[in-house]
């Protein structure tokens, strides 16, 4: 799954690369714009998000089907339930869960337009630059700095956020020494950070 945007040109790559290697990938290319929806199973399905970045880029919600019986068939036999479903009766109701959201390479913009980020159970986030003097060059990439993150803390509703794609330049001490000393409270105990222990957490 990829931008639609960049389905014909990476269609195009692929075919160089088989021609390269004398080989066939058994691979779909799905282009998707924001707003398109993939199912990956039965009660689970993906949703498409604009990320803002320097080049077309998405972001992926994976949102969780879930069906709750309704109130007044409480206390009703299954056999009875299944009859009344095959007379069409809406025995049910649906409600969609978001259990994750994964931003992919952005800039603070998806913070400023895309509310279901704040909404879901856990959020892969980027968060590339997370020193001072570094506001400049996020901006100028289209990367996310962690300020852009604290400045929103009291939005998230995540259990878990997930912070990924860290500059190359920092030493994972310096990441999590930095971290410490910007986070905002309100979001130190769900901060972890894409390494392993002992810095994955703050």
């Amino acid at each position: 799954y990829l931008p639609a945007e960049a389905l014909e040109d990476s269609r195009l790559l692929m075919a160089i690369h088989e021609r390269l290697e004398g080989a066939t990938y058994d691979v779909e290319l799905v282009g998707l714009a924001p707003g398109d929806v993939a199912h990956v199973s039965r009660n689970h399905f993906v949703r498409t998000h604009r990320a803002t970045h320097r080049v077309p880029a998405n972001a992926y919600e994976i949102v969780e089907r879930r069906h709750r019986l309704k109130p007044q068939f409480a206390g009703i036999s299954g056999e009875r339930l299944a009859k009344l479903r095959t007379e069409g009766v809406e025995i049910a109701d649906e409600t969609e869960v978001p259990l994750l959201f994964y931003t992919g390479d952005t800039d603070r913009g998806i913070l400023e337009q895309c509310d279901a980020l704040y909404r879901t159970e856990v959020l892969m986030i980027e968060c590339s630059y997370v020193e001072d003097g570094h506001q400049e060059p996020a901006q100028k990439y289209r990367h996310i700095h962690f300020d852009d993150i604290a400045e929103f803390a009291e939005r998230f509703e995540s259990k878990v956020i997930l912070l990924t794609h860290f500059s190359r330049r920092y030493a994972r001490e310096q990441i999590v020494t930095e971290l410490r000393r910007r986070c905002p409270a309100v979001l130190r105990e769900r901060i972890r950070l894409a390494f392993p222990p002992p810095h994955d957490r703050l």
